[in-house]
């Protein structure tokens, strides 16, 4: 059966049949090489029918639940299950080769509401920021890992996938990886921030010690960092940044079924210590990577100061951006990175200015 298998995929292109998974068997993921170099091609081709544009494309637009076509349930159409036997597979149960497909080491936490674009880009970087081989990084992402024709047919016979097994699907993927990637986009509005299961998702995966990772698309993060150089007050975009991404609310959040809402409250209420407890672990995680950014962008700026000559920002711009760091850091109690922001601008400015000069006077 496997050797006709073979043939078949050989003439055809695609395959009948692919042997039962052993229930025990690690989940698998789909390799971030394969999401920049085939995935992302076939989004293009599959969007280009319509003449849309593609880097603005999201999963909803690609896996429209509501119409018999798509993107991700064609790629399985023909396919059988690993897990039940029937017709039609998950996204990753069609891919073949350890460069495509592999056991999951990493766990994409995100929305639907993001783009194709985006979810690359930040696996990208996290693939950059820690040395990894993008052929043996391999990420269970709900929208490829998940049989979306399984849940297709629950919606057809007017019947939800019940909260408990979605739990269950999560809370085991989450305990075998525990390696999460959490995508944080726009900064200014997020969408992670807006969905209950992806707030709950991010408090699970500090509930169990998972190495959990934030990670914006770079877009977002330039943005981010222009939006500090350009500021006029500290005051201003400490309070922009962290009333965006540290002022979670878990009940204000939404959900795509509500009754999941209503089900995640209650969890939150009866097994963890409510929903103030869980928004202030949520707001101290994302405060944590806040402060992490920041001092990376501070160190960037250090660079700048190097190769001042050569630089695009001005002595004035450097001095002002220090000060904001240093305003934030401070707001913060992180004294320690405060006062060597404005140590630096101190030093810049007498470097730069005279003893009388207004900034001078401002940076002691």
């Amino acid at each position: 059966l496997m050797h006709c298998n073979e043939v078949i995929e050989k003439l055809f292109g695609y395959s009948f049949f692919y042997p039962k998974r052993n229930k025990h068997e690690i989940e698998q993921g789909v390799s971030v090489f394969y999401l920049q170099n085939i995935f992302t091609q076939e989004v293009a081709e599959y969007t280009n029918k319509s003449n849309n544009n593609t880097s603005k494309k999201t999963i909803y637009d690609i896996e429209d639940l509501s119409s018999e076509t798509s993107l991700i349930r064609a790629k399985g159409a023909s396919v059988l299950c690993t897990k039940d036997g029937k017709m039609g597979a998950s996204y990753v149960d069609c891919l073949r080769g350890k460069d495509h497909v592999g056991p999951a080491n990493v766990m994409l936490s995100y929305s639907w509401g993001n783009t194709v674009e985006d979810i690359v880009d930040v696996l990208e970087s996290y693939c950059s920021r820690n040395n990894l081989n993008p052929r043996q990084t391999y990420v269970w992402i709900c929208c490829l890992c998940v049989n979306q024709h399984r849940v297709l047919e629950d919606k057809k016979n007017g019947k939800n996938i019940p909260f408990e097994d979605f739990r269950d699907v999560f809370k085991n993927r989450v305990k075998e990886i525990k390696n999460i990637v959490a995508l944080l986009s726009p900064w200014r509005e997020p969408l992670y921030l807006k969905r209950v299961w992806c707030i709950f998702e991010l408090f699970t995966a500090d509930d169990y010690k998972c190495k959990l990772s934030i990670q914006m698309p770079k877009r977002e993060t330039e943005d981010l960092k222009r939006s500090i150089y350009n500021s006029r007050s500290g005051v201003k975009i400490n309070n922009e940044i962290y009333n965006a991404l540290a002022g979670t609310e878990i009940e204000k959040a939404e959900a795509s079924v509500d009754s999941d809402r209503i089900n995640i409250l209650n969890i939150v209420n009866k097994e963890g210590n409510g929903v103030t407890e869980l928004d202030k672990r949520v707001n101290a995680l994302l405060r944590e990577w806040i402060h992490t950014s920041l001092v990376e962008f501070m160190h960037e700026l250090d660079d700048v100061v190097v190769n001042l000559q050569s630089s695009e920002k001005s002595v004035d711009e450097v001095i002002d951006t220090y000060r904001y760091l240093g305003y934030m850091f401070y707001k913060n109690e992180h004294n320690k990175m405060a006062l060597y922001c404005f140590n630096k601008q101190r030093v810049l400015c007498e470097a730069n200015y005279n003893f009388f000069h207004d900034l001078t006077a401002r940076s002691y």
